[in-house]
């Protein structure tokens, strides 16, 4: 008798399915359109400022008009990282090579 039941229920549940899927199709094809319009996420490229570098560690670098140039961390570095204790810093006039 359980198995009955079973077998029952299954066969219910597919039935629901096949009208309901038959339903969604008839409601694209109603709508002039099998497959969904697909839209660009942006409508142009986002730009960064000129003068911003970003690394793929998530730390970027703006260089200043004087040459100076001034160091961080994106938001998504700072929600992880916490609070910063301390940053230690190279002195002034010391050269940086890519990859330091």
């Amino acid at each position: 008798m359980v198995a009955l039941l079973v077998v029952f229920m299954i066969l219910m549940f597919l039935t629901i399915d096949y009208l309901v899927q038959r339903r969604r199709s008839r409601n694209a094809v109603g709508a002039g359109s099998l497959a969904p319009e697909t839209v660009p996420a942006f409508k142009t490229a986002p730009e960064t400022p000129s003068g911003v570098f970003f690394t793929p560690a998530h730390t970027w670098m703006f260089i200043e008009p004087s040459g100076a140039s001034r160091m961080g961390v994106t938001e998504f570095v700072q929600s992880v990282l916490g609070s910063i204790d301390r940053i230690e810093t190279r002195e002034v006039g010391d050269s940086v090579h890519e990859g330091e």
